[in-house]
């Protein structure tokens, strides 16, 4: 702020002031503030930010061990799976490897939170019908509806969904991961829930959803059995998780 001194002697006779002005321009001391703040600030808003886009892969483990691969089995309660027949196919869909059969594929989605009005869809993995181990004689009414992910590629084995990967600079600590059965004989969709019954409405969340646990640390996630719907094999490693057509009491 400018200050001025006016003398008796600027003021005439018909008491006017006479003031000089200068178009000089003065900062004021704000030098340092605009290179220090407006400058950075504008130079960062005019130049694109470096984002890291490099992924990490995480491995599968459950209660602490790890795991090689992971089945998922369609049950109709806990000690009887489904088999091909009961979703309609035939022994021929089977024996011919129609492409309604080869076609049917398990959806899986990872979300953000369990709330289904205020999560967000981060990613999916599809699994479709896996059949290298099913030869002519075999019988859909015997043959499991299962699918199947591992750390390998081969026999009845692929190897998407088993690793998960994400961002290095944004690592979630929690992940839902939801199930649907996607029929390419019907057309229909068949959500799939780690329950078999949903004993209250305020439940259907929680039941419907497989918590999982990133560990950037180890570079490993935690599937969570809080439904007691898995089983894992010591010797081979696999991590059986058993899913339910929807239903309800």
């Amino acid at each position: 702020m400018q200050k001025k001194k006016i003398l008796l002697s600027d003021i005439d006779k018909v008491n006017s002031i006479k003031i000089n002005l200068s178009s000089t321009r003065h900062e004021m001391g704000l030098t340092e503030l605009i290179q220090r703040d407006f400058l950075d600030i504008e130079c960062e808003d005019a130049v694109n930010a470096v984002i890291n886009h490099d992924k990490i892969k995480y491995a599968p483990t459950y209660n602490d061990q790890s795991v090689e691969s992971i089945s998922y089995v369609l049950y109709k309660n806990p000690s009887t799976p489904y088999v091909y027949a009961d979703f309609d196919f035939t022994d021929d869909d089977l024996k011919f490897r129609y492409d309604r059969f080869r076609n049917t594929f398990l959806r899986i989605q990872y979300f953000d939170a369990i709330e289904t009005t205020s999560r967000n869809l981060l990613f999916e993995n599809t699994l479709f019908t896996q059949d290298e181990d099913i030869d002519l004689a075999s019988n859909s009414d015997i043959k499991f509806a299962t699918y199947n992910a591992a750390n390998f590629t081969g026999s009845n084995y692929l190897s998407e969904g088993f690793s998960l990967y994400w961002y290095e600079d944004a690592i979630p600590n929690t992940l839902y991961m939801t199930h649907s059965l996607n029929n390419a004989l019907d057309g229909e969709v068949t959500p799939l829930f780690s329950y078999q019954n949903i004993p209250q409405l305020n439940q259907v969340n929680r039941l419907s959803n497989i918590q999982i646990r990133f560990s950037p640390v180890t570079e490993t996630y935690e599937i969570v059995n809080d439904t007691k719907i898995m089983s894992y094999d010591p010797v081979t490693k696999n991590l059986e998780i058993k899913l339910f057509v929807v239903s309800s009491q």
